[in-house]
């Protein structure tokens, strides 16, 4: 450095008459991350836990009846199951401790209602039409059904005993 060179240094005057400085952009940065940590803890501490839904429930006995009810009155055909049958096997599903097990042999009008009466549970459908199960599995994706190729009749049934 050479002796003659000289600095100039600047000095801030205080109460110069010039306004006080601003914040800067990290103290707002700041202030908005701690408004957001703040806003989640008083959440996360104040807030409930969802009430539990019981996955194991069982359909309430009125909507239970009514369907079986509403199934028992459309059951004028012959290959549709009596009321006293319905009423039987919706005995049986309304005793079994949810989930249950249901295993049914055919496909039939009632398929929809054993499937809706064992919520919950696991329901497998076996027929012994391969067209009626892809019809049914292609209306009702939630529907399990297997095809089956039975080797007896209900007729040789007699032979059996």
């Amino acid at each position: 450095m050479k002796a003659g060179a000289k600095f100039i240094v600047l000095h801030h005057k205080p109460g110069g008459g010039a306004p006080p400085p601003s914040p800067s952009h990290r103290a707002w940065l700041l202030i908005f991350i701690l408004f957001f940590a703040f806003t989640f803890a008083f959440t996360l501490l104040t807030a409930r836990a969802p009430a539990a839904v019981n996955s194991n429930s069982q359909l309430p006995k009125p909507v239970f009846d009514a369907l079986v009810h509403y199934a028992a009155l459309n059951a004028s055909s012959a290959s549709r199951m009596s009321a006293e049958e319905l009423s039987a096997v919706a005995a049986v599903l309304r005793c079994c401790a949810a989930p249950c097990n249901l295993l049914v042999f055919g496909i039939t009008h009632e398929t929809l209602l054993w499937s809706s009466l064992n919520r919950n549970g696991r329901s497998v459908f076996i027929g012994d039409s391969a067209y009626m199960i892809a019809k049914l599995e292609e209306r009702h994706p939630s529907i399990e059904a297997y095809d089956v190729q039975f080797t007896t009749k209900a007729s040789e049934f007699a032979n059996w005993r």
